[in-house]
């Protein structure tokens, strides 16, 4: 491993950008997991996929069905509930506009 040091007060843009580029092409196993990081020094994304469900004593509350982690996708469709008699329901953040208007 190359190591550089800065003086004490500050580093000079080289030094940064030297350190940097190695901080960057870093990876690593962990807990059996390969960790790595992309040209921004992010790590992949890695999310838990919930659905809102109404539980068998009436209550409702998010339930885990799936994931999303290094790019790849998981999801558990037999526990996952849909819209009344099986329908999907529809998600979206806002509806579109009809044509030739616009939102406030």
């Amino acid at each position: 491993m190359v190591r550089t040091r800065c003086d004490q007060r500050a580093c000079t843009s080289a030094q940064i950008n030297t350190e940097q580029s190695y901080l960057f092409n870093v990876s690593f196993e962990y807990e059996k997991e390969l960790i790595s990081f992309d040209e921004n020094g992010d790590p992949p994304g890695r999310y838990d996929i919930m659905n809102f469900q109404r539980l068998t004593n009436g209550s409702f509350d998010y339930v885990q069905v799936g994931g999303w982690n290094n790019h790849t996708l998981t999801l558990n469709e037999k526990i996952m509930q849909f819209g009344p008699n099986g329908r999907t329901v529809k998600s979206v953040c806002s509806e579109d506009c009809p044509m030739g208007k616009y939102k406030v």
